[in-house]
């Protein structure tokens, strides 16, 4: 089929099938159009949607859920908005639902991320009517009983953020780089979704209106801006770390050894590993050694036995 036009700052959305795409601005202005690629068949089609449009927005957010695709605020030409519409795909049909007694509706905005995360959207982030970063970035809504809540956040808690990108990883919410304000960040914030406590790390490089996406265990940065002031765009793509690292070894004497000072003695510890043994076969996995190296002396080991079942070994007492 017949491809959308060009344009830029368009809401898309993936479901199992199909990335649909809907509107955007272009060199007519803002855009109405709504578009939706078959990723198995490699095809566009437009959809000729009916019910209450969201009519014509740029740098709007939107998530799919089920058959259902969710958009919110976005910039209407003459300011951000904070409207929710609903689009049916099994209909085509947009409905603008009304919220079902929220204590707190999210302020307007644009340039933010909508993330699908089971019966919920989690939006962060945005820049607000006056094209500042908003107050309150967080929000959620909730599909089932319509309604939207502000959680409280616990730890290094991000401040406002726009044109950044955000995932689900696991059992948090990734929102990566974009800006803060009016200064590109370098920041990959996560958030875990079960008590909204956030941490930080260094994304090292600073990006604004890229693409990022978990792949594989392998999170990628692609294109965006270098900073907020540039009009100079980046076809680079990056792999940054998100705090974990897979060793292989070859499993006859390969190791990897961490030095701590003799002084500490601690009186409870706690070892954990991820591994894939290659054969259920004895070895070890991680033990504590002094200068006479573990080949000669060891404990507190964590190792498979002849059974193939784990053990936890101490050498003080001989007791597994």
């Amino acid at each position: 089929g017949r491809p959308p036009s060009a344009r830029a700052g368009a809401a898309h959305a993936l479901t199992s099938q199909k990335l649909v795409l809907y509107g955007g601005e272009g060199e007519e202005g803002l855009l109405d159009s709504c578009y939706a690629y078959d990723v198995r068949n490699k095809a566009w089609a437009h959809l000729a949607c009916r019910g209450v449009s969201p009519g014509p927005l740029a740098y709007a957010a939107a998530a799919a859920i089920g058959s259902k695709i969710y958009l919110f605020g976005g910039n209407d030409g003459t300011a951000a908005t904070a409207k929710l519409y609903v689009l049916d795909l099994s209909s085509l049909i947009w409905d603008a639902p009304e919220d079902g007694g929220s204590s707190a509706l999210p302020e307007p905005r644009m340039n933010h991320t909508l993330t699908p995360c089971r019966e919920q959207l989690i939006m962060y982030g945005g820049r607000g009517a006056d094209g500042k970063a908003v107050v309150d970035p967080l929000a959620i809504y909730d599909i089932t009983n319509e309604a939207w809540s502000v959680p409280q956040c616990r730890g290094e808690v991000p401040h406002g953020r726009w044109g950044h990108s955000a995932f689900i990883w696991g059992n948090r919410l990734i929102a990566a780089l974009g800006a803060e304000h009016d200064r590109e960040s370098n920041v990959v914030s996560s958030m875990v979704l079960d008590n909204y406590f956030w941490e930080a790390c260094d994304g090292n490089i600073t990006r604004v209106g890229q693409a990022c996406h978990l792949i594989e265990g392998k999170f990628y940065v692609a294109g965006g801006r270098e900073t907020t002031a540039s009009d100079v765009t980046s076809n680079e793509l990056f792999q940054l770390n998100l705090g974990g690292f897979m060793i292989e070894m070859d499993g006859v004497d390969d190791e990897i050894m961490i030095p701590h000072l003799p002084t500490i003695i601690p009186n409870a510890y706690t070892m954990e590993a991820w591994i894939k043994p290659a054969k259920l076969a004895p070895m070890n996995i991680f033990c504590r050694s002094d200068e006479a190296y573990p080949m000669a002396a060891w404990s507190h080991q964590l190792r498979i036995n002849a059974a193939g079942r784990l053990e936890h070994y101490l050498e003080a007492d001989d007791k597994f």
